[in-house]
């Protein structure tokens, strides 16, 4: 039973966060009966982040803050029913502890960074990509091998990362060359979307043209699954009509045009908003789908779902639902990609959610 499952059927949800610290050896020290308050905010485009009270008695260990990394997850029961469902909630590193003293329990305030924040480190020196060097192999020498820590697993399974090869390229030294951006940079050519960490923790990836596929958006939202009092929001503001995409390793413009919604068209606003994008990616079909979608993207902005509902996190990065509101003048096969959402770890009150109204996709 998954917890979509439960989320669609139950009568009653309960949830139960859970905390587990990590060390580099692989010890972990379970902490869940020590959180007292906090939430847990995603957003597709930043990673996630957690703020959390640990109340914990004086005398048990601390963990090593910024170096122990903290595990997060959360058991979803149907107590009706008998059914339970554990979501893995991603892996971050605890920084800036504080507590006040003179009490007998400690209220330790901590703030969590998705572990994907440490690859944000610059290497120091300059880094070099080999002419006919394989995505993958380029992958592996130039961020895995330096930078130890980081779980790359289950990106480098992929043998779609084998089909592109480098051309001779250098990063040069500085603030901006940090194992993220390189990383980054590798899975463009790739054709492939900016790294982010999955719900284990492992850094990950996947392909730009893989994001149309009907799959993201076959979750159907139902209405009953909804708090009471959605909004739709919409904010046209600097959202582009007109767009420019340029590969300048392939000497390639494409162009791109907004017709739907009408007020927004060039005739609509009565001027053109221009917007000018490069995007560097090694053959045409991965240049043509990543500007397809970025294009998309930037034109879906103007209407957003905001509603709220049983804290149950289905989904994660990047994925998406059908829901249809005629109040809000959503219609049926309605297609919305998941934005950000916040989550409260005490085991009650709703998660918040932000959508983003995909037109293009839309039936």
């Amino acid at each position: 039973m998954s917890a979509l499952e439960i989320l669609r059927q139950a009568n009653q949800i309960l949830v139960s966060p859970r905390a587990v610290f990590s060390d580099l050896d692989g010890n972990e020290r379970d902490w869940t009966e020590f959180v007292a308050s906090g939430s847990l905010t995603r957003d597709c485009e930043a990673g996630a982040a957690a703020d959390i009270t640990f109340q914990v008695p004086r005398g048990v260990p601390l963990p090593r803050w910024s170096r122990d990394t903290l595990s997060l997850s959360l058991e979803v029961r149907d107590p009706e029913h008998g059914l339970s469902e554990v979501l893995h909630l991603g892996k971050y590193t605890a920084e800036t502890p504080s507590w006040p003293a003179g009490t007998s329990v400690r209220n330790i305030r901590v703030k969590c960074y998705d572990i994907i924040s440490a690859i944000d480190t610059p290497y120091g020196h300059s880094v070099t990509a080999a002419r006919g060097e394989t995505v993958r192999a380029g992958i592996s020498r130039l961020v895995l091998d330096e930078a130890l820590w980081a779980d790359f697993s289950v990106m480098l399974q992929s043998p779609e990362l084998d089909d592109v090869r480098l051309e001779d390229s250098v990063w040069p030294v500085g603030s901006e060359t940090t194992y993220r951006t390189v990383l980054d940079d590798l899975l463009t050519w790739a054709g492939w979307r900016p790294g982010w960490s999955d719900r284990h923790g492992h850094i990950t990836s996947t392909s730009w043209v893989n994001l149309y596929d009907d799959d993201i958006y076959s979750y159907l939202l139902e209405p009953s699954v909804v708090s009471p009092g959605p909004v739709r929001k919409e904010d046209d503001y600097g959202i582009p009509n007109e767009g420019t995409f340029i590969n300048w390793s392939l000497g390639k413009v494409l162009k791109r045009e907004l017709l739907a919604p009408e007020h927004l068209s060039v005739a609509g606003r009565g001027r053109p908003v221009h917007i000018v994008t490069e995007i560097d990616t090694l053959t045409e079909q991965a240049f043509e789908a990543a500007a397809d979608r970025a294009w998309s993207e930037m034109t879906s902005a103007p209407v957003a779902l905001c509603f709220e509902m049983p804290p149950v996190p289905i989904w994660w990065h990047r994925d998406g639902f059908q829901y249809a509101n005629d109040e809000l003048d959503f219609p049926p096969g309605s297609k919305f990609l998941v934005r950000n959402w916040r989550l409260p770890l005490t085991g009650t009150g709703n998660m918040r959610v932000v959508a983003n109204y995909v037109p293009l996709l839309s039936a």
